[in-house]
Parts: C-alpha cells; structure tokens; sequence
C-alpha cells in the first residue's frame, strides 16, 4: 500500500507500508469536533446531556428523547481551509494555501410519538447523515536544502530491489544506475556525485474527501426523569490525495541533473458501522447528566493508487524520461477504538443553558486487519499504532442564551493529543446565533480550528545526514454552517 498524509497532527513517512496504515488508523478514528447542524457547533458540540437537536444523535442518542414534535432538519455549508508551511532550512518564507468548499453538512428526519398516557411521555424515531469530518486542504512548500529523494529510491533497490511503484520507476529513468563497488553492483545517483549540492525542493498537495454518517436511531423519554437510546451508525469514507513533488538544480551542483517530478495519487473509499448507546438523566428539572458508549467502527476500506517519475538529466545530450507504475489496489479493514463521552448540562429557566462534554478514546486500539498473506505486516503495523498513540481527552463547553425568538451561542473545544511524544492541546472557537419560530427556525455557525504538525516528504531507508526534509504545516480550518428546521 502507498499511503498519505494525515491532516490530524501526526509525524509522516509517506512511502513507508507500516507508518501509512499506522497514520490512516488515526485519521480515521480523530474526530475532532462533533458537528452536523449549525446549533451543536455554535456551543462547541457540547449537546450531549441537553438533546434535541439531531447532531446528538451521533454523540449521545439519547438526546433524541428530547424531541416533541417531528422535524425536517437540513445544514448547508462553506468550508474554509488556510495552510502555512515551511521547509527547515530551505532559506524562504512560509508558504500560504487556502481552499474552500460548499457542502452539506446535515440532513435528518425526526418522528416524534408523544404519549401522556403512561410513564413513556415520548418513543422518538429519526433516520438521515451528520458529518463528522472534512479532509479538504491544500499544502505548498518550497526551498533550497541538501539531499534528494533519489537516496529513498537507492536504498530501497539496494536493500530491498527494485518495487514498481518507486525504485523500478527511478531505474527507468536514470534517477539511479548501477556502478562497481568492490566488485559489486550497486544503485547510485546523480546526487552522490555531489552530496553537499543545494537542490530547490517544492510540493504541492491536495487532500480532499470526508467521513459522512448514515444514522438510524430510536430513544425513549420515561416519566421525564430517563432518557435511553440507541444508534446505528454507518459512516461513508471518500478520501483523495495527489501529490507533486519536484526537484531542481538551479544552481548546477549536480553533475549531469537537471530536475524530476514524483508524482503520487491515491484514493481511499470504504464503508463502516457502530453502534451508539446512551441515557440521559434529569436529577432535578435543572440539571442533566448523560453518559454515551460508542463502539469501534468497523470499515471495509479499499486503496487505489498510481505514481509516476519523471528525470530530466544532461549527458551529451539533454535527456528527457519518464516511468508509470501501474494501478495498484488494496483491500483491508480497520476497526476504530471505543468512545466514551460524559455530559453535563444546566437549564438556565427559559434564558438558555450551559452544557458540558469529556470524551475519552484511546487511539492505540485501534488496528487493521489484512488479509492472511500479510499477516506478519498486519502484527507490525498494529504494534506501531499501540507506540505510537495513546489515550486522549477531549473537552467540549458551550452556552445558549435565549431572548425572545432569538439564541446566542458559544463554544470552546479541547483536543487532546493523541500522539505518545507530544502533549499537545488543539483549540477549536464556536459562535453561533439562531431564531426560533413556533414551526420553523434557522440557526447559523461559525467554528475555527487550528493544529500544526511535521510533515517528512520522503523516508530513506539508510540514516544519513542532510538527506530527509522536514515541513512545519500550520492550519486554520473555517466552518460557516447554516440550518434550517421544520416542525411538524
């Protein structure tokens, strides 16, 4: 498998079979902020204990219980994201990408069966998609450093011969030939011609895709003390990556190179399923207290992947060549960790509430399953992801106030880290203002995110100076979400 970069603050090697799928496994399993409708993400996501709302649904179901009357509920949106990124020691200034999108966020249908005949006051059943996470970003990054993605593709013939998808398109090329060495042969490049040589690096990347949940779901309110319910999630994978990176010498240190281009696209779609379970408990009218169990998302995941080499070189003659791998597919299944998502929430009378969540996972649980013949790569892989990663806390607090028609809203939101060598808190800021009718309203969201992480374009197999790079990415994701209500 040829794998990609993880958006969600992980430390990459791109080409590498092992630390891909260990990335993938966090990318998919990271959720950094429950959205879906413009009320949960103007408080945070933080409507696990107070309900009635659809986003719950895929937080703690319970909160469908919550519901009195039937809804039509629907969540247009304008994704925003800017990235700066900075070689090390490339001697320039970050880079800016920005990228934006129009999506929909949300789309549900609530039936509600009120009973005042017995102690089940509400038996409430409800059926559409939230969104759960969005992968759309864009990275460039230039500069002038020393080393090349050549001695990736030396070392991998030299020590493992030559793969189709990298080191037998460098020896297609030209990007790396065989010379005698005490009397054998070996790969060698351009580059070990001149090691010291200063090559102008960039590469620009475009992700793009999300994770989309299908929920079925079905609560019950008893004698408005206890609220129970239940989800079927089936989440919807779309993940797209393509990659351009290239190499130049524009200050002719190398001998016979003159630049190259490695190009990489890949595509990861599958399907998966859970289960959400919770309960919602009114002590007093006041105060709420909610409690949700998600089980591990179990996905059928497929790959598919090309990359393509092109060298230009000057011997004699200026020589211009070029190397496809072929369509390469792959087939495995990932299973997410367990979630576990404590709520709090306090009624302020008819002025608005103040509502609280703590979500624990541990995201070295989670693991892959590959088929048979891969079964010593399967072992690795998942023993990487349980060094790798670790348990994590995220916190999510927010508010409503009510004024007449109207509602304002805010939020805060705390990612924990989910990475063994670094405690890192992610922040994510949410606003929000609404009005309220008896049989429509409308809310819209604003919610920011940012996070950082190192990127390594390329991994050489051999540990040697001034060969690898390392990029600083820094993001700021802008979500603008609208929702509009129906009630019937």
């Amino acid at each position: 498998m040829k794998k990609a970069i993880s958006i969600f603050a992980t430390f990459l090697s791109l080409y590498t079979l092992k630390a891909q799928v260990a990335s993938d496994a966090l990318r998919y399993s990271y959720i950094p902020q429950y959205g879906g409708t413009a009320r949960a993400i103007g408080v945070g996501g933080s409507m696990g204990a107070i309900g009635g709302d659809f986003s719950t649904i895929s937080t703690n179901p319970a909160g469908l219980a919550t519901y009195r009357t039937g809804e039509l509920v629907f969540s247009p949106s304008f994704h925003g994201a800017k990235t700066t990124s900075l070689l090390d020691k490339g001697g320039t200034e970050e880079t800016l990408q920005r990228f934006t999108k129009f999506s929909l966020d949300n789309l549900g249908l609530v039936f509600s069966n009120g009973n005042t005949t017995d102690k089940w006051r509400t038996r409430n059943f409800a059926i559409g998609f939230n969104r759960l996470q969005n992968f759309n970003s864009n990275i460039f990054y230039e500069g002038t450093t020393t080393g090349s993605i050549t001695a990736r593709f030396r070392d991998q013939a030299n020590i493992e011969g030559l793969d189709e998808f990298e080191s037998k398109l460098a020896d297609s090329t030209g990007a790396i030939y065989t010379k005698l060495v005490n009397g054998q042969r070996k790969y060698t490049t351009d580059f070990d011609l001149n090691p010291a040589a200063g090559v102008y690096k960039s590469q620009v990347i475009e992700t793009r895709g999300s994770v989309s949940e299908m929920v079925i779901a079905y609560a019950g309110n008893y004698d408005e003390k206890l609220q129970i319910g239940g989800t079927i999630g089936i989440p919807f994978i779309r993940f797209t990556e393509n990659k351009i990176y290239k190499e130049e010498d524009k200050l002719n240190q190398v001998p016979f190179f003159e630049k190259l281009q490695f190009d990489q696209n890949l595509t990861t779609s599958g399907i998966g399923i859970n289960a959400k379970l919770g309960a919602i408990v009114r002590p007093t009218k006041s105060i709420r207290l909610g409690l949700a169990i998600h089980t591990p998302t179990k996905y059928q995941l497929s790959d598919s992947y090309s990359n393509t080499l092109y060298y230009v070189y000057t011997d004699s003659l200026r020589y211009t060549t070029e190397a496809a791998s072929p369509e390469g597919d792959f087939k495995y299944k990932l299973a997410t960790p367990w979630r576990f998502i404590g709520s709090a929430g306090f009624i302020l009378g008819k002025s608005g509430f103040l509502s609280a969540d703590v979500e624990w996972a541990d995201y070295s649980q989670a693991n892959f399953a590959l088929d048979k013949e891969y079964a010593t790569t399967q072992n690795d892989v998942n023993k990487q992801i349980t060094d790798r990663y670790k348990s994590a806390l995220n916190v999510r607090v927010g508010g409503e106030y009510v004024y007449d028609i109207f509602r304002f809203r805010a939020g805060l939101g705390l990612n924990g880290s989910p990475r063994q060598d670094k405690d890192f808190w992610n922040t994510t800021y949410n606003a929000g203002v609404g009005v309220r009718g008896r049989h429509f309203y409308m809310d819209f969201a604003w919610q920011q995110r940012t996070q950082k992480e190192n990127y390594t374009p390329y991994k050489v197999l051999l540990t040697q100076a001034n060969t690898e790079q390392n990029v600083t990415n820094a993001y700021t994701f802008n979500d603008y979400v609208l929702t509009f209500g129906i009630k019937f």
